[in-house]
């Protein structure tokens, strides 16, 4: 299920067991274990949720029980693109999720004084026409580091896809776990274009740009 919210570009994903995995993530007194769980739980949810635009062909195929039926496999390519490091806790639920799956990562971090982001690693597979590009981060807080993914993948997409269309954009989306307003709405003033679904809208980011009330840091939580 789908609600629309009244933000540009985003929609927020509802489902019956969202809340139980997102009142663990946001829970000080969950364990590491129990934090990695719920997000690979939620990130399962969330990439089984988002609405993709596919393409399929048709071909006959057999049942182990000798019954012929006319099968449909999607040709349409799938490139995840995690944010180091927090997002290597939602990899394997949409590498489990989608077929045809290549992996871009985009390594950033951020200054705690300035809150702006910085590339200190990336890597892009080959590029073809049918790719759908999918950036996924559990938070989406200040939004420098997404808009920055964005316009890098936009940056290699036109370099190195073949026939990429003059002024066109690539077929991306953006997956967050929990988002902040005024991220949100920095990705609709950079990128209006860009589709955005998250599983939680939260109220605002705090003085430090942390959402609140969030869940604190997620990298932290997941590796120490």
């Amino acid at each position: 299920m789908t609600a629309e919210n009244a933000l540009p570009t985003l929609t927020v994903l509802s489902h019956p067991l969202a809340p139980h995995h997102l009142s663990i993530l946001r829970d000080e007194r969950t364990p590491r274990a129990g934090f990695r769980g719920a997000l690979d739980s939620l990130s399962r949810i969330l990439a089984l949720s988002l609405p993709v635009a596919v393409t399929y062909e048709s071909a006959k195929a057999t049942t182990p029980v000798a019954a012929e039926y006319d099968a449909r496999r999607i040709t349409s390519n799938f490139i995840i693109i995690p944010i180091l490091r927090a997002a290597v806790g939602m990899l394997e639920a949409f590498e489990d999720t989608f077929p045809n799956v290549k992996v871009a990562f985009l390594g950033m971090s951020r200054d705690e004084n300035t809150l702006a982001p910085r590339f200190y690693y990336e890597s892009f597979p080959p590029c073809t026409p049918r790719d759908v590009f999918i950036i996924i981060d559990p938070m989406l807080a200040t939004g420098g580091s997404i808009v920055k993914a964005i316009s890098r993948v936009e940056e290699t997409w036109r370099g190195s896809c073949p026939s990429a269309p003059e002024g066109g954009h690539p077929n991306l989306i953006v997956a967050t776990i929990i988002s902040a307003p005024e991220g949100v709405a920095r990705i609709a003033g950079a990128h209006p274009w860009a589709r955005l679904y998250t599983m939680a809208l939260d109220e605002r980011l705090n003085d430090k740009g942390y959402i609140v009330p969030g869940l604190g840091d997620a990298g932290d939580r997941l590796f120490f």
